[in-house]
C-alpha cells in the first residue's frame, strides 16, 4: 500500500469548551478616554456573569518573578515590562510590642517566634503578580501567629531565586509579617548542578559579590524584606562541594548584611562551614559560622532541619543543645528555629514536643513549619481548607484559650500553645471588610457586583486576631466562619450562626489591638441579621478596665451599620475588640453577618482621581473570542482599590476586577457584542468606600466574523464494520457544521460529533464546513481513515520497552526509557532549553495512527506542570521526519492524539512548551504509539 500523506495540524479537542487556549499576540489600537464625573452608583452596576473560560489563562499574562543566577546577574529592571505589576504596595506594618500583649491561654510564650515556610503558589513559574479569575488560591490568614513568611519556591527547570509574589507581600505586611524570597540550589538528584551555586558566589575584579547588590536591588524594588538561603547542592564525585563554596556563602551572607543591614537572611541547615552537606538539625560547631564569625553576625537567623523530633536523636536533645551553643556564643536562642515538616501529614505529624519545649510556659528555639500550605493543598473546598488551617495553628477545639494537654506527647497541639497572638492594628485608621482575599462573586457595598470567581490576596484585610474566643449566657450556641456567599466589599463576611434565647448575650471577641483613639475618631460596624439584633461594642482599654458601649441602632436583614460613640474615649487605647449580640425573641437557625468595621480619625477621606488609562499590552485568543489585556494609569493620589469595569453597551458597568496598584491584568475578557470594541474604565475607591473620578480607554477587538474549521476523530485505523466518533474544533462563532464523511453508514451529518460506521476496507476521505452569517470555512483530508482486515485484532502497543533516545535527560533515574517501560510512575525528564525531544526506536517500519502521551498530572504531579505544546512526527529512516501533530493548548494530564495512518518507525515526541508556565523542564511518564504491525493490506 502506498504511504498515506499526513494532514495540516488541527485544532486540538475541545479548546474552547473545555479551557483550553494558546493566546496569539495581535496588536490593537486603543483610546484613552477621560471622564469628568463620578462613577455611576452601584444600582447602574450590572452582575459579570460568570466566565465560562475562567479557568484560561492567556500567554502574555504578568508574571512573578523567577532566575536562575546567570539570569539574575544580567537581569535589567528597566527592560523588564512585568516590574511594575510585581512591586508591592504595602510596606510592613508595626505590630504592638509584645509586652502589651495578653497570653490567652497558660502555655503561649511572648518570646518565641514563628517561621512559616510556604508553597503560596503551586509552582515557581507561571503565577500572576496579583492573582487572576478563579477562587483557588492558599488565602493563608493566621498571620498573628507568624513573625516570618518564607515564599518558598524554586526548582532546576524553573528557576532558582524566587522572590515572594507581590500579593503575598501585600497580605503579610499588613499584617505586620516580614515577606522572605528563597535562593534554592537543589539537591543531585533534583537536577541540581554546583555551577549554579558557582555563578552566585562569583566575585568581580574587586573581590565583590555582583550577586550581593541583584539580590537587594530585587529586594528593595519589590518591596519584600529579605532572603532564606538553601544550599542542598553536593556537586559530583570529580567537582564536589567543597570547603571554599561553604567560605565563600558565609562572605556573602557577610557582604549582604554590611550592605543591607535591614533586609534579613536567614540560613538552612544543610551546607557546613567544612563544605559538605551534612544536616546538623542543631546549631553546631559545624554550621555557627553562619550565625557569628569572629565575632561579628552573619544571618539573622537559621532554620534547623526536621530530624532532631525523630527517635534516633531525641536523647541528643539537640534544641536544648542548640539553645546552650547559642547562648554561648551571644546569639539569641529564639532566632534559631526548630524546623517541623507537615508537607505529607499537616497536623497529624507526629512531633516530640518535649524537646522543643524548656518548660511549660517557655521553649528553647523559635518554631519554623515547613509547609504549613497542606491545609490548603489538602483540602476538597474551601471550608475543608478553612477547618484544616485552624487545626494547624488554633487546635483541634478551635478555640486559642484552651491550653492543649501533653497527655500524648506527640500530639499536634496548635501553634497557639505557644505564640502569643500578634497585631498590627496599631494606627487608624483600622478597617476590615473580612476580606480572605479570594471569592465565588465580588460584592460592593453589599451588592453583588460580579458572579466571577476571582483571587487577589493584595485585597485581603486583617483577619480576627483571636479564632474565635466566643461566650454565651443561657442557652445560645453560635458558631462562626467566613462566609463565602455573601460580603460588604470583596467575597467574604464573617458569619456567626446558631440559636440564641430572647434578651440573652452572645460575646466574640475579635481583634488584639494597640489603637488610639483621638478626639475625631468614629467607630462603625456593618453587619445584617435574618432577625433584629442589638449589637454593642465591648472593648477593653489600655488601663486594664472594659467598657460596653451600645450601638445607635438594632441589624437588620439588610446592611446595617451601626455607630459607637467613642467621644468619652479620647486619650486611650483599645487592647481588645469584642462584640455582644442579643435579640428580643428566641429562634434558632438565626444567622448574623459582620460585612465591615471602621476605626477612623478622618471623617472626610481624600478621593483620587484617575487619567491616562492606558491598554500596554494586548493578545486575542486564535479565534479572537477572549482577550488578556494589561492596563494601566495615573492617579493623582494613591487610591485603597481600583475597581475595573467594562462599560456595557447599555451604559451599564460590569465589574472585571480590583487592583490595590495603578495596574491590572483583564484575563481571558469575552468578546460580548459585534461592535469589535471594549470600553473599559477604571474609578479608584477610598477605604472607606467613597469612589472617586476615574477614566477609561477603549480597546479594538480583530475582525473575527468568519469561523473556522477543524476536528479530530477517536481513530483512524479501524477494521470493517468499526464505528468511529468525530468532534468538532470548529471555532466558538461557528453557528452550524456540515460533514462530508464518504463510505460511511452517514455520509453527510450536521450533527456536532456524529458517530459512523465504515462497512467496507478502503481509504476514506473527511471534510467539515462551518457556518454563520459572515461566511463558511472548511477543512478535511483526502486519505483520513484507513479500514483494513488487519486491524481485525485491535490495535497493537507498539512501543513498549522500545529503544529511546532523548535531547536530553535530568539524570539516570529519569532517563528516557522511563517513558516507554509500562509504568506510570516512573517519567522522562528533560531540563534547559526546549524544545526537548523524544525518539521512539519501533525497530521496523509499522503502520501507526495514534499516540497516548501520560503528561505530569498522570505521574501525581500538578496540572499546571502538564505539557501545553508539543509536536508528534514519524519518519521511516530516522533522518527524514514529517509531522502528524501539533497541539498549542493541552492542559490535560493524559492526552490521546490520532492522525492520518502513515507509516514510520521513528516517532518523534517534541515539546514545545513544557509546562502551563514556564517552567522548562519537561515531565512525560510514558509515551503509547499505536498501530499495527508492518503494512495495511
Amino acid at each position: 500500500m502506498r504511504k498515506i500523506k499526513k494532514y495540516l495540524a488541527l485544532f486540538i479537542s475541545g479548546a474552547i469548551i473545555t479551557g483550553l487556549l494558546a493566546g496569539c499576540g495581535t496588536a490593537s489600537n486603543t483610546e484613552s478616554v477621560e471622564t469628568a464625573s463620578e462613577a455611576e452608583p452601584v444600582s447602574k452596576y450590572e452582575p459579570t456573569e460568570e466566565n465560562e473560560n475562567q479557568e484560561l489563562v492567556m500567554n502574555d499574562q504578568p508574571e512573578s518573578s523567577y532566575w536562575f543566577p546567570t539570569e539574575l546577574l544580567n537581569w535589567n529592571p528597566e527592560e523588564d515590562k512585568d516590574l511594575e505589576f510585581n512591586k508591592s504596595m504595602i510596606p510592613l506594618a508595626k505590630r504592638a510590642d509584645r509586652e502589651i500583649l495578653t497570653p490567652v491561654n497558660s502555655t503561649q510564650n511572648k518570646d518565641t517566634n514563628i517561621m512559616a515556610i510556604s508553597i503560596m503558589n503551586s509552582s515557581t513559574s507561571g503565577n500572576a503578580p496579583n492573582g487572576l479569575n478563579k477562587v483557588g488560591c492558599n488565602t493563608f490568614s493566621y498571620w498573628q501567629y507568624i513573625d516570618t513568611l518564607v515564599y518558598w519556591g524554586g526548582s532546576s527547570g524553573e528557576g532558582l531565586i524566587v522572590p515572594p509574589s507581590p500579593d503575598v507581600t501585600d497580605a503579610a505586611h499588613k499584617n505586620g509579617v516580614k515577606s522572605i524570597g528563597t535562593v534554592f540550589f537543589p539537591q543531585d538528584t533534583h537536577g541540581g548542578k554546583l555551577e549554579w551555586m558557582e555563578e552566585f558566589l562569583v566575585k568581580d575584579e574587586s573581590g565583590s559579590f555582583p550577586m550581593v547588590d541583584k539580590l537587594i536591588q530585587v529586594a528593595e524594588l519589590y518591596g519584600f524584606d529579605g532572603w532564606f538561603i538553601n544550599p542542598e547542592t553536593e556537586g559530583t564525585k570529580e567537582a564536589p562541594l567543597n570547603a571554599e563554596h561553604a567560605v565563600a556563602m558565609r562572605e556573602f551572607i557577610s557582604a549582604y548584611k554590611a550592605k543591607a543591614p535591614s533586609l534579613d537572611i536567614i540560613y538552612y541547615d544543610s551546607m557546613t562551614i567544612d563544605g559538605n552537606m551534612d544536616w546538623q538539625n542543631a546549631l553546631t560547631e559545624k554550621n555557627i559560622d553562619y550565625m557569628t564569625y569572629e565575632g561579628s553576625p552573619v544571618s539573622d537567623s537559621m532554620f534547623l532541619n526536621f530530624w532532631w523530633t525523630d527517635e534516633e536523636y531525641v536523647e541528643e536533645e539537640l534544641l536544648k543543645a542548640s539553645s546552650d551553643m547559642a547562648l554561648a556564643n551571644g546569639i539569641d536562642p529564639y532566632a534559631v528555629y526548630a524546623g517541623v515538616d507537615i508537607q505529607s501529614e499537616g497536623f497529624l505529624t507526629p512531633i516530640q514536643w518535649n524537646l522543643f519545649e524548656s518548660s511549660p510556659t517557655s521553649t528553647y528555639t523559635s518554631l519554623g513549619l515547613y509547609c504549613p500550605n497542606w491545609a490548603y493543598s489538602s483540602s476538597s473546598d474551601m471550608e475543608d481548607f478553612m477547618n484544616k488551617e485552624n487545626a494547624i495553628w488554633v487546635n483541634s477545639m478551635g478555640d486559642p484559650s484552651v491550653a492543649v494537654s501533653a497527655t500524648e506527647p506527640t500530639r499536634w497541639k496548635g501553634i497557639s500553645s505557644y505564640a502569643v497572638e500578634r497585631t498590627s492594628i496599631t494606627a487608624l485608621p483600622f478597617i476590615t471588610n473580612f476580606n480572605m482575599g479570594n471569592g465565588y462573586s465580588f460584592f460592593i457595598k453589599g451588592e453583588q457586583a460580579s458572579r466571577l470567581d476571582w483571587n487577589n490576596r493584595s485585597l485581603s484585610d486583617i483577619p480576627p486576631t483571636y479564632r474565635f474566643l466566643m461566650n454565651h449566657e443561657g442557652s445560645n450556641s453560635l458558631k462562626a466562619s467566613f462566609d463565602v456567599s455573601t460580603a460588604y466589599y470583596g467575597g467574604n463576611s464573617l458569619k456567626l450562626y446558631g440559636s440564641m434565647d430572647a434578651d440573652t448575650v452572645s460575646e466574640i471577641t475579635l481583634y488584639s489591638a494597640d489603637l488610639p483613639i483621638t478626639g475625631n475618631t468614629v467607630f462603625t460596624t456593618t453587619a445584617k441579621a435574618d432577625v433584629p439584633t442589638k449589637l454593642n461594642a465591648l472593648i477593653q482599654w489600655d488601663d486594664g478596665s472594659s467598657e460596653v458601649i451600645p450601638g445607635d441602632t438594632s441589624i437588620t436583614k439588610d446592611w446595617t451599620t451601626v455607630t459607637f460613640d467613642l467621644s468619652a474615649s479620647t486619650g486611650k487605647k483599645i487592647r481588645k475588640l469584642s462584640y455582644q449580640l442579643s435579640c428580643e425573641e428566641a429562634v434558632t437557625g438565626y444567622s448574623f453577618n459582620f460585612g465591615n468595621i471602621t476605626i477612623t480619625d478622618t471623617p472626610v477621606p481624600q478621593v483620587s482621581t484617575v487619567s491616562d488609562v492606558t491598554a500596554v499590552g494586548t493578545e486575542f485568543d486564535e479565534d479572537a473570542m477572549y482577550a488578556g489585556i494589561r492596563l494601566s494609569w495615573k492617579s493623582d493620589v494613591p487610591a485603597a482599590y481600583y475597581e475595573v469595569y467594562r462599560i456595557n453597551e447599555n451604559g451599564s458597568r460590569s465589574l472585571l476586577g480590583v487592583s490595590n496598584k495603578t495596574n491590572f491584568y483583564i484575563n481571558t475578557l469575552p468578546r460580548t457584542d459585534e461592535t469589535n470594541r471594549s470600553n473599559l474604565e477604571v474609578i479608584p475607591v477610598t477605604e472607606t468606600l467613597q469612589s472617586g473620578t476615574g477614566a477609561s480607554v477603549s480597546v479594538e477587538w480583530p475582525d473575527n466574523s468568519l469561523p473556522k474549521a477543524g476536528f479530530t476523530a477517536d481513530k483512524t485505523l479501524i477494521a470493517p464494520g468499526e464505528s468511529v466518533t468525530f468532534k468538532s474544533n470548529c471555532s466558538v462563532n461557528t453557528d452550524s457544521v456540515t460533514w462530508t464523511l464518504s463510505g460511511s453508514s452517514s455520509e453527510t451529518s450536521s450533527e456536532e460529533n456524529p458517530c459512523v460506521t465504515y462497512a467496507q476496507a478502503g481509504i476514506y476521505p473527511v471534510f467539515i464546513t462551518a457556518v454563520n452569517s459572515s461566511g463558511e470555512a472548511a477543512a478535511g483530508f483526502e486519505n483520513y481513515i484507513v479500514v483494513s482486515d488487519s486491524v481485525s485484532e485491535g490495535l497493537l502497543l507498539l512501543s513498549g520497552g522500545k529503544p529511546t533516545e532523548a535531547t536530553a535527560y535530568v539524570n539516570d533515574n529519569e532517563a528516557p526509557p522511563f517513558a516507554v517501560d509500562g509504568d506510570v510512575t516512573k517519567k522522562w525528564c528533560a531540563t534547559g532549553t526546549p524544545p526537548h525531544e523524544l525518539t521512539i526506536d519501533l525497530g521496523e517500519v509499522k503502520t501507526v495512527s495514534a499516540v497516548d502521551i501520560f503528561h505530569a498530572e498522570a505521574g501525581g504531579e500538578g496540572s499546571d506542570m502538564n505539557t501545553k505544546a508539543y509536536t508528534i512526527s514519524v519518519s521511516e529512516d530516522g533522518t527524514s521526519f514529517e509531522q502528524v501533530t501539533s497541539i498549542t493548548r493541552n492542559t490535560l494530564g493524559t492526552t490521546h492524539d490520532t492522525f492520518a495512518p502513515a507509516l514510520a518507525r521513528f516517532i518523534k515526541l517534541s515539546i514545545i512548551k513544557p509546562t502551563q508556565g514556564s517552567d522548562t523542564a519537561a515531565r512525560i511518564y510514558e509515551v503509547e504509539v499505536y498501530g499495527i504491525d508492518g503494512l495495511v493490506e
